[in-house]
């Protein structure tokens, strides 16, 4: 059985409601009510007109109708489109992982590779595109310039932090973030790899 989303009961047609809990964020969806009709029937006591303003929650089904009283919902499930665009690049340096007690702690070298996701909502009414890959390319190679080639445990922040993979992608999200911003289009994650199918992805949820 289709478990049910709690929404407010003083919800009127034509508002949207995102899908609360686990669900929003699974399906990404919102509701939107489409006609809201009739008295609310609540739990041991007489039918009663709904006061307009209330807090409490009661449950709907995604399916489509579900009656609590002589009270209906009717609500259409509403998708939003997004894109995600990602762009792939590598650089080479040095690291040593401070107390990884191993052959990593040495100093050594990797090519790292790097993929960067961003995505968006929306195309330019001109290319019909959401952002110009060239552009995030140079974005990206603007935060790998400051790593490449370079003893990582000599840069800051990894001159107080470890070089790790993990740490080398966060660094490398907030670093794009704020030029992506500008392109009209947000980071969704930042994945480094050392070496073969190992690799580390950094978000912010």
């Amino acid at each position: 059985m289709q478990k049910s989303a709690c929404l407010p009961i003083d919800i009127a047609p034509g508002e949207f409601v995102a899908l609360p809990g686990a669900q929003a964020a699974k399906q990404r969806k919102h509701c939107q009510v489409v006609r809201v009709h009739g008295t609310f029937h609540e739990r041991g006591q007489k039918s009663a007109d709904l006061p307009t303003k209330r807090k409490r929650t009661r449950r709907l089904s995604l399916r489509g109708l579900r009656q609590y009283g002589t009270r209906t919902w009717e609500i259409i499930v509403m998708t939003k489109s997004i894109w995600r665009l990602a762009v792939r690049s590598e650089f080479a340096a040095a690291h040593a992982l401070r107390h990884y007690k191993g052959k990593c702690e040495a100093v050594h070298g990797h090519n790292f590779s790097v993929e960067a996701v961003v995505e968006g909502d929306t195309l330019t009414e001109d290319a019909q595109i959401v952002a110009d890959f060239s552009d995030l390319k140079k974005d990206m190679a603007a935060v790998l310039d400051a790593l490449d080639h370079k003893d990582l445990n000599a840069v800051p922040p990894f001159d107080a932090i470890n070089p790790s993979s993990e740490n080398l992608a966060r660094y490398i999200y907030q670093g794009m973030a704020a030029m992506v911003k500008e392109r009209g289009v947000r980071m969704y994650a930042v994945t480094v790899s050392e070496r073969g199918p190992q690799a580390a992805t950094y978000m912010e949820l």
